[in-house]
Protein backbone atom coordinates (compact mmCIF):
# COMPACT_ATOMS: atom_id res chain seq x y z
CA UNK A 1 0.00 0.00 0.00
CA UNK A 2 1.25 3.60 -0.82
CA UNK A 3 2.55 5.66 1.85
CA UNK A 4 0.14 8.54 2.37
CA UNK A 5 1.99 11.71 4.04
CA UNK A 6 -1.28 13.71 5.52
CA UNK A 7 -3.22 10.80 6.51
CA UNK A 8 0.04 9.51 8.84
CA UNK A 9 0.49 13.15 10.01
CA UNK A 10 -3.05 13.85 10.57
CA UNK A 11 -3.23 10.36 12.82
CA UNK A 12 0.05 12.25 14.27
CA UNK A 13 -2.12 15.02 15.39
CA UNK A 14 -5.36 13.02 16.66
CA UNK A 15 -2.69 10.40 19.27
CA UNK A 16 -1.22 13.95 20.02
CA UNK A 17 -4.50 15.59 20.79
CA UNK A 18 -5.98 12.31 22.79
CA UNK A 19 -2.81 11.99 24.99
CA UNK A 20 -1.32 14.75 27.52
CA UNK A 21 0.31 16.45 24.63
CA UNK A 22 -2.99 17.92 23.97
CA UNK A 23 -1.60 20.28 26.90
CA UNK A 24 1.18 22.10 24.75
CA UNK A 25 1.50 24.25 21.58
CA UNK A 26 1.71 21.55 18.83
CA UNK A 27 5.11 23.75 17.70
CA UNK A 28 6.99 21.03 19.33
CA UNK A 29 5.30 18.36 18.82
CA UNK A 30 5.22 15.14 16.36
CA UNK A 31 3.09 16.63 13.75
CA UNK A 32 5.64 19.75 13.18
CA UNK A 33 8.43 17.55 13.97
CA UNK A 34 7.31 14.79 10.88
CA UNK A 35 5.69 17.73 8.43
CA UNK A 36 9.30 18.90 8.57
CA UNK A 37 11.24 15.77 8.11
CA UNK A 38 8.18 14.60 5.05
CA UNK A 39 8.76 17.68 3.65
CA UNK A 40 11.90 17.77 3.59
CA UNK A 41 12.40 13.96 1.53
CA UNK A 42 9.49 15.11 -0.63
CA UNK A 43 7.15 12.93 0.49
CA UNK A 44 4.49 15.99 0.91
CA UNK A 45 4.42 19.12 -0.27
CA UNK A 46 4.86 21.99 2.05
CA UNK A 47 1.99 23.58 1.72
CA UNK A 48 -0.32 20.65 2.46
CA UNK A 49 2.07 19.78 5.48
CA UNK A 50 1.54 23.16 6.46
CA UNK A 51 -2.09 23.06 6.39
CA UNK A 52 -2.61 19.66 8.83
CA UNK A 53 0.02 21.66 11.37
CA UNK A 54 -2.28 24.56 11.40
CA UNK A 55 -4.98 22.59 12.03
CA UNK A 56 -4.16 21.12 14.94
CA UNK A 57 -2.19 23.89 16.12
CA UNK A 58 -5.67 25.57 16.48
CA UNK A 59 -7.15 22.24 18.54
CA UNK A 60 -4.76 21.96 20.70
CA UNK A 61 -4.91 26.49 21.13
CA UNK A 62 -9.03 25.88 21.09
CA UNK A 63 -8.45 22.88 24.20
CA UNK A 64 -6.38 26.22 26.01
CA UNK A 65 -8.09 29.13 26.00
CA UNK A 66 -5.35 31.09 27.48
CA UNK A 67 -3.23 29.93 24.99
CA UNK A 68 -5.84 30.72 22.28
CA UNK A 69 -4.52 34.11 21.02
CA UNK A 70 -0.81 33.90 21.27
CA UNK A 71 -1.01 30.67 19.34
CA UNK A 72 -3.17 32.64 16.37
CA UNK A 73 -1.10 35.65 16.57
CA UNK A 74 1.93 33.08 16.08
CA UNK A 75 0.94 31.43 13.16
CA UNK A 76 -0.35 34.88 12.00
CA UNK A 77 2.96 36.73 11.84
CA UNK A 78 4.51 33.31 10.59
CA UNK A 79 2.18 32.89 7.44
CA UNK A 80 2.65 36.67 6.72
CA UNK A 81 6.47 36.50 7.09
CA UNK A 82 6.22 33.06 4.90
CA UNK A 83 3.82 35.12 2.09
CA UNK A 84 6.15 37.58 2.26
CA UNK A 85 9.11 35.85 1.39
CA UNK A 86 7.26 33.96 -1.56
CA UNK A 87 5.89 37.36 -3.23
CA UNK A 88 9.17 39.25 -3.03
CA UNK A 89 12.82 37.55 -2.55
CA UNK A 90 14.32 40.08 -0.62
CA UNK A 91 17.25 42.04 -2.61
CA UNK A 92 21.14 41.04 -1.64
CA UNK A 93 22.62 43.67 0.76
CA UNK A 94 24.77 45.98 0.14
CA UNK A 95 28.27 45.38 2.14
CA UNK A 96 28.84 48.53 4.49
CA UNK A 97 31.82 50.24 5.26
CA UNK A 98 32.70 48.48 8.84
CA UNK A 99 35.51 49.02 10.99
CA UNK A 100 36.29 47.34 14.11
CA UNK A 101 36.84 48.64 17.68
CA UNK A 102 37.04 48.80 21.45
CA UNK A 103 36.58 52.05 22.80
CA UNK A 104 34.84 52.10 26.35
CA UNK A 105 32.73 55.73 26.77
CA UNK A 106 30.70 57.12 29.39
CA UNK A 107 27.32 58.91 29.68
CA UNK A 108 25.84 60.31 32.64
CA UNK A 109 23.88 56.71 33.03
CA UNK A 110 25.45 54.35 31.11
CA UNK A 111 28.91 52.80 30.12
CA UNK A 112 29.10 52.09 25.96
CA UNK A 113 31.70 49.63 24.83
CA UNK A 114 31.99 50.21 20.84
CA UNK A 115 32.59 47.09 19.21
CA UNK A 116 32.18 48.04 15.51
CA UNK A 117 31.12 50.92 14.16
CA UNK A 118 29.22 49.94 10.21
CA UNK A 119 28.51 53.45 7.69
CA UNK A 120 26.03 51.70 5.14
CA UNK A 121 24.19 53.53 2.27
CA UNK A 122 21.05 53.85 4.62
CA UNK A 123 21.71 54.04 7.98
CA UNK A 124 25.04 53.70 10.35
CA UNK A 125 25.20 50.94 13.42
CA UNK A 126 27.41 51.18 16.49
CA UNK A 127 27.81 47.23 18.23
CA UNK A 128 28.23 47.93 21.58
CA UNK A 129 27.90 46.32 25.08
CA UNK A 130 25.73 48.57 27.34
CA UNK A 131 26.20 48.76 31.21
CA UNK A 132 23.65 51.66 33.23
CA UNK A 133 25.60 53.16 35.77
CA UNK A 134 25.16 55.68 38.44
CA UNK A 135 26.80 59.05 38.01
CA UNK A 136 29.41 59.48 39.94
CA UNK A 137 30.26 55.84 40.63
CA UNK A 138 32.13 53.20 38.60
CA UNK A 139 29.72 50.53 39.13
CA UNK A 140 26.46 49.72 37.29
CA UNK A 141 23.50 51.04 38.04
CA UNK A 142 19.70 49.41 39.38
CA UNK A 143 18.76 48.69 35.97
CA UNK A 144 16.59 50.55 33.46
CA UNK A 145 13.49 49.30 34.74
CA UNK A 146 12.87 46.81 31.57
CA UNK A 147 13.09 49.54 29.11
CA UNK A 148 16.95 48.72 28.27
CA UNK A 149 19.22 51.52 26.92
CA UNK A 150 18.02 54.85 25.44
CA UNK A 151 18.77 56.63 22.05
CA UNK A 152 22.31 58.29 21.35
CA UNK A 153 23.06 61.18 19.29
CA UNK A 154 25.59 60.10 15.90
CA UNK A 155 27.26 62.42 14.36
CA UNK A 156 30.31 62.60 11.17
CA UNK A 157 33.01 65.24 10.74
CA UNK A 158 30.84 66.80 8.62
CA UNK A 159 28.75 68.25 11.47
CA UNK A 160 25.50 65.72 10.56
CA UNK A 161 23.94 64.53 13.17
CA UNK A 162 21.38 61.54 13.23
CA UNK A 163 19.45 59.54 16.06
CA UNK A 164 20.27 55.79 16.95
CA UNK A 165 18.22 53.55 18.88
CA UNK A 166 18.82 50.73 20.45
CA UNK A 167 18.37 46.96 19.55
CA UNK A 168 19.30 44.04 21.12
CA UNK A 169 18.97 41.96 24.35
CA UNK A 170 20.42 41.85 28.00
CA UNK A 171 19.40 42.03 31.61
CA UNK A 172 19.34 44.87 34.22
CA UNK A 173 22.35 45.14 34.12
CA UNK A 174 24.28 45.09 30.49
CA UNK A 175 22.90 45.23 27.50
CA UNK A 176 23.88 43.64 23.89
CA UNK A 177 22.68 44.95 20.49
CA UNK A 178 23.26 47.52 18.27
CA UNK A 179 22.08 51.73 17.98
CA UNK A 180 20.84 51.80 14.21
CA UNK A 181 19.93 55.35 12.78
CA UNK A 182 17.75 55.96 10.21
CA UNK A 183 19.42 58.29 8.55
CA UNK A 184 22.87 57.81 6.74
CA UNK A 185 26.10 59.72 8.01
CA UNK A 186 29.00 60.20 5.33
CA UNK A 187 30.60 56.98 4.47
CA UNK A 188 34.14 58.01 4.14
CA UNK A 189 33.68 60.21 7.77
CA UNK A 190 37.33 59.87 9.44
CA UNK A 191 35.47 59.76 12.94
CA UNK A 192 32.03 59.46 14.35
CA UNK A 193 31.07 61.28 17.71
CA UNK A 194 28.65 59.57 19.92
CA UNK A 195 27.42 61.29 22.37
CA UNK A 196 29.86 63.92 21.70
CA UNK A 197 32.69 61.26 22.44
CA UNK A 198 34.89 61.01 19.26
CA UNK A 199 35.49 57.79 18.05
CA UNK A 200 38.25 57.48 15.34
CA UNK A 201 37.88 55.15 12.15
CA UNK A 202 40.63 53.62 11.14
CA UNK A 203 41.32 50.84 9.06
CA UNK A 204 37.90 49.36 7.65
CA UNK A 205 36.86 46.17 6.58
CA UNK A 206 39.37 43.19 5.54
CA UNK A 207 40.14 41.87 2.69
CA UNK A 208 37.35 38.76 2.55
CA UNK A 209 36.29 36.74 -0.25
CA UNK A 210 33.03 35.30 -1.14
CA UNK A 211 31.63 32.34 -2.88
CA UNK A 212 28.45 30.44 -3.53
CA UNK A 213 28.97 26.67 -3.52
CA UNK A 214 26.77 23.77 -4.16
CA UNK A 215 26.50 20.82 -0.94
CA UNK A 216 26.85 17.52 -2.10
CA UNK A 217 23.59 15.80 -3.06
CA UNK A 218 23.74 12.41 -0.22
CA UNK A 219 20.77 10.71 1.37
CA UNK A 220 17.96 13.39 1.59
CA UNK A 221 16.93 12.02 5.44
CA UNK A 222 20.13 11.56 6.55
CA UNK A 223 20.87 15.16 5.45
CA UNK A 224 17.47 15.91 7.04
CA UNK A 225 18.93 14.37 10.30
CA UNK A 226 22.27 16.27 10.15
CA UNK A 227 21.26 19.95 9.91
CA UNK A 228 18.86 19.26 13.11
CA UNK A 229 21.55 17.78 15.28
CA UNK A 230 23.45 21.36 13.80
CA UNK A 231 20.60 23.54 14.43
CA UNK A 232 21.04 25.18 17.60
CA UNK A 233 17.33 25.94 17.83
CA UNK A 234 16.41 21.97 18.08
CA UNK A 235 18.28 21.64 21.30
CA UNK A 236 15.30 23.61 23.21
CA UNK A 237 12.98 20.57 21.46
CA UNK A 238 11.51 17.94 23.95
CA UNK A 239 12.96 14.42 24.54
CA UNK A 240 12.02 12.08 21.32
CA UNK A 241 11.96 15.10 18.91
CA UNK A 242 14.50 12.88 16.60
CA UNK A 243 12.39 9.72 16.97
CA UNK A 244 9.22 11.54 15.89
CA UNK A 245 11.61 12.40 12.78
CA UNK A 246 12.62 8.76 12.38
CA UNK A 247 9.65 7.28 12.54
CA UNK A 248 7.68 9.34 9.95
CA UNK A 249 10.89 8.60 7.51
CA UNK A 250 11.01 4.97 8.01
CA UNK A 251 7.19 4.95 7.42
CA UNK A 252 7.64 6.55 4.36
CA UNK A 253 10.30 4.21 2.98
CA UNK A 254 13.36 6.80 3.35
CA UNK A 255 15.30 5.38 5.42
CA UNK A 256 16.33 2.53 7.56
CA UNK A 257 15.31 2.56 11.27
CA UNK A 258 18.22 -0.23 11.94
CA UNK A 259 20.88 1.52 9.78
CA UNK A 260 24.46 1.64 10.82
CA UNK A 261 24.25 5.63 10.02
CA UNK A 262 21.20 6.55 12.61
CA UNK A 263 24.00 5.09 14.94
CA UNK A 264 27.21 7.02 13.85
CA UNK A 265 23.90 9.95 14.58
CA UNK A 266 23.62 8.87 18.19
CA UNK A 267 27.62 8.61 19.46
CA UNK A 268 27.57 12.56 17.99
CA UNK A 269 24.97 13.41 19.85
CA UNK A 270 26.22 11.33 22.95
CA UNK A 271 29.75 13.02 22.69
CA UNK A 272 28.60 16.79 22.11
CA UNK A 273 26.13 16.16 25.51
CA UNK A 274 29.70 15.46 27.59
CA UNK A 275 30.67 17.60 30.14
CA UNK A 276 32.89 21.12 27.62
CA UNK A 277 30.52 21.08 25.00
CA UNK A 278 27.89 23.90 24.74
CA UNK A 279 24.43 21.84 26.49
CA UNK A 280 23.43 19.45 23.16
CA UNK A 281 20.75 17.00 24.34
CA UNK A 282 21.96 13.56 23.82
CA UNK A 283 20.46 10.85 22.84
CA UNK A 284 17.16 11.72 24.58
CA UNK A 285 16.74 13.25 21.66
CA UNK A 286 16.01 9.65 20.26
CA UNK A 287 13.50 8.64 22.80
CA UNK A 288 14.17 5.94 25.55
CA UNK A 289 17.61 4.04 24.87
CA UNK A 290 18.35 5.52 21.70
CA UNK A 291 18.72 4.19 17.97
CA UNK A 292 20.86 0.60 17.99
CA UNK A 293 22.13 1.13 21.83
CA UNK A 294 25.77 -0.34 21.87
CA UNK A 295 25.87 -0.71 18.07
CA UNK A 296 29.28 0.00 16.75
CA UNK A 297 28.56 2.06 13.28
CA UNK A 298 30.81 5.37 10.83
CA UNK A 299 31.24 7.75 13.61
CA UNK A 300 30.46 6.05 16.68
CA UNK A 301 34.35 4.30 18.54
CA UNK A 302 34.24 1.07 18.21
CA UNK A 303 36.35 -2.34 19.00
CA UNK A 304 37.90 -1.46 14.99
CA UNK A 305 38.95 1.95 16.47
CA UNK A 306 36.15 3.88 14.23
CA UNK A 307 35.89 7.63 15.02
CA UNK A 308 33.20 10.47 14.59
CA UNK A 309 32.87 12.29 11.14
CA UNK A 310 33.88 15.15 10.33
CA UNK A 311 33.07 18.01 10.86
CA UNK A 312 32.03 16.68 14.10
CA UNK A 313 35.02 14.75 15.00
CA UNK A 314 37.23 17.85 14.97
CA UNK A 315 34.49 20.29 16.17
CA UNK A 316 34.88 17.87 19.25
CA UNK A 317 38.28 18.07 19.17
CA UNK A 318 38.24 21.94 20.20
CA UNK A 319 36.35 20.58 23.62
CA UNK A 320 37.29 22.43 26.71
CA UNK A 321 40.21 25.12 24.55
CA UNK A 322 39.49 28.23 26.09
CA UNK A 323 43.06 29.72 24.90
CA UNK A 324 41.30 31.47 21.81
CA UNK A 325 43.11 35.19 20.59
CA UNK A 326 41.29 38.20 21.78
CA UNK A 327 40.73 40.83 18.94
CA UNK A 328 38.55 42.01 16.05
CA UNK A 329 38.21 42.11 12.84
CA UNK A 330 36.49 44.16 10.71
CA UNK A 331 34.92 42.14 7.64
CA UNK A 332 32.16 44.26 6.01
CA UNK A 333 31.23 41.51 3.28
CA UNK A 334 28.20 41.02 1.74
CA UNK A 335 27.15 37.40 -0.21
CA UNK A 336 25.01 37.01 -3.44
CA UNK A 337 21.58 35.18 -2.88
CA UNK A 338 21.47 31.99 -2.40
CA UNK A 339 19.63 29.10 -0.60
CA UNK A 340 16.31 29.94 -2.31
CA UNK A 341 16.47 33.92 -1.87
CA UNK A 342 18.55 34.60 0.86
CA UNK A 343 21.29 37.20 1.61
CA UNK A 344 23.95 37.33 4.66
CA UNK A 345 26.10 40.85 5.38
CA UNK A 346 28.69 39.57 7.49
CA UNK A 347 30.01 43.18 9.47
CA UNK A 348 32.98 42.07 12.32
CA UNK A 349 34.43 39.20 14.30
CA UNK A 350 34.82 39.29 18.07
CA UNK A 351 37.21 36.41 19.41
CA UNK A 352 37.72 35.92 23.53
CA UNK A 353 39.44 32.82 24.80
CA UNK A 354 36.42 30.95 24.85
CA UNK A 355 34.49 31.54 21.64
CA UNK A 356 34.18 34.25 19.06
CA UNK A 357 30.89 36.10 17.72
CA UNK A 358 30.05 37.50 14.04
CA UNK A 359 27.43 40.21 13.59
CA UNK A 360 25.26 39.46 10.99
CA UNK A 361 22.59 41.16 9.43
CA UNK A 362 20.19 38.88 6.86
CA UNK A 363 17.94 39.95 4.24
CA UNK A 364 15.06 37.58 5.19
CA UNK A 365 13.89 36.18 8.52
CA UNK A 366 15.67 32.99 9.18
CA UNK A 367 13.15 30.72 11.21
CA UNK A 368 15.41 31.61 15.05
CA UNK A 369 11.54 31.83 17.02
CA UNK A 370 11.33 29.38 18.97
CA UNK A 371 7.89 28.27 18.97
CA UNK A 372 7.32 28.95 14.94
CA UNK A 373 5.04 26.17 13.40
CA UNK A 374 6.78 26.71 10.42
CA UNK A 375 7.43 23.49 7.80
CA UNK A 376 9.25 24.82 4.77
CA UNK A 377 12.40 25.11 6.88
CA UNK A 378 14.27 26.52 3.67
CA UNK A 379 14.37 30.06 4.91
CA UNK A 380 16.83 28.94 7.77
CA UNK A 381 20.68 28.50 8.21
CA UNK A 382 23.48 26.54 10.04
CA UNK A 383 26.16 28.42 10.79
CA UNK A 384 29.55 26.56 10.13
CA UNK A 385 33.18 27.64 10.30
CA UNK A 386 36.31 26.35 9.39
CA UNK A 387 39.98 26.84 10.02
CA UNK A 388 43.27 26.87 7.73
CA UNK A 389 44.10 23.46 10.48
CA UNK A 390 40.91 21.78 10.00
CA UNK A 391 39.60 22.85 13.00
CA UNK A 392 35.27 23.47 12.97
CA UNK A 393 33.18 25.09 14.55
CA UNK A 394 29.51 25.76 14.69
CA UNK A 395 27.27 29.07 15.83
CA UNK A 396 23.75 29.52 17.63
CA UNK A 397 21.80 32.86 16.61
CA UNK A 398 21.58 35.17 19.95
CA UNK A 399 20.25 38.78 20.25
CA UNK A 400 17.97 38.44 17.11
CA UNK A 401 16.07 41.77 15.79
CA UNK A 402 14.44 43.72 13.00
CA UNK A 403 15.72 46.75 11.49
CA UNK A 404 14.79 48.90 8.26
CA UNK A 405 17.18 47.55 5.89
CA UNK A 406 16.58 43.32 7.36
CA UNK A 407 17.22 41.41 10.04
CA UNK A 408 20.24 41.66 12.81
CA UNK A 409 22.27 39.65 14.89
CA UNK A 410 24.85 38.06 16.83
CA UNK A 411 25.95 34.61 16.05
CA UNK A 412 27.81 32.77 19.47
CA UNK A 413 30.51 29.98 17.71
CA UNK A 414 31.64 27.38 19.53
CA UNK A 415 34.49 25.78 20.46
CA UNK A 416 36.87 28.57 20.55
CA UNK A 417 39.65 29.97 18.14
CA UNK A 418 42.62 27.68 17.69
CA UNK A 419 45.02 30.63 17.76
CA UNK A 420 47.45 28.74 15.32
CA UNK A 421 44.66 29.62 12.44
CA UNK A 422 45.54 32.23 10.60
CA UNK A 423 42.21 31.81 8.26
CA UNK A 424 38.68 31.12 9.11
CA UNK A 425 35.98 30.52 6.65
CA UNK A 426 32.17 31.37 7.79
CA UNK A 427 29.99 29.59 6.09
CA UNK A 428 25.87 29.78 6.83
CA UNK A 429 24.44 26.62 5.47
CA UNK A 430 21.18 26.33 3.64
CA UNK A 431 19.58 22.96 2.70
CA UNK A 432 21.36 23.34 -1.11
CA UNK A 433 23.86 25.88 -1.15
CA UNK A 434 26.74 27.43 1.09
CA UNK A 435 28.04 30.80 1.44
CA UNK A 436 31.63 30.63 2.17
CA UNK A 437 33.22 34.21 3.50
CA UNK A 438 37.30 33.71 3.60
CA UNK A 439 38.85 35.70 6.30
CA UNK A 440 42.24 36.37 7.03
CA UNK A 441 43.05 36.73 10.67
CA UNK A 442 45.05 39.52 11.06
CA UNK A 443 46.54 38.42 14.51
CA UNK A 444 47.91 35.64 13.24
CA UNK A 445 50.52 38.13 10.74
CA UNK A 446 52.53 38.98 14.00
CA UNK A 447 53.43 35.67 14.68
Amino acid sequence: MPFDAELYLRLAGERALASRESSERMSWGPVLTAARALVAVGAIEAGAAQTVVDDYDLAADLRGPERRVAGMRMRGRTRLAAAHRAAAPPAPLPAPRVVACDRMLETAAEQIRVRSVSVGPRSVSVAVVVTERIPGQSGPGPGWQGGGPSQIRLADDRGTTVTASFTGGGSDREWRGHFRSDAPLAADTRWIEVEGDRVELGAGSSAAEVSIVSLPGDDPAMSYLWRQVAAQRQRHGPPGMLADAIDALAAAGRLDPDGQQLAGLAAVLDALAQPGGPGWPGRGWFGPGGPGPGRPGPGRPGPGGTVLPEPWRSLLAGRGRANGPVGAVAIGAATPSFGGGLSVLVLVLQSEPEGFQVEVETSAELGHLPFASVVDERAELTWWAADDRGGHYLGETSNWSSSQDGYEGTIDFWPALDPRAAVLELMPTAVTERAVITVPLPWAAGR
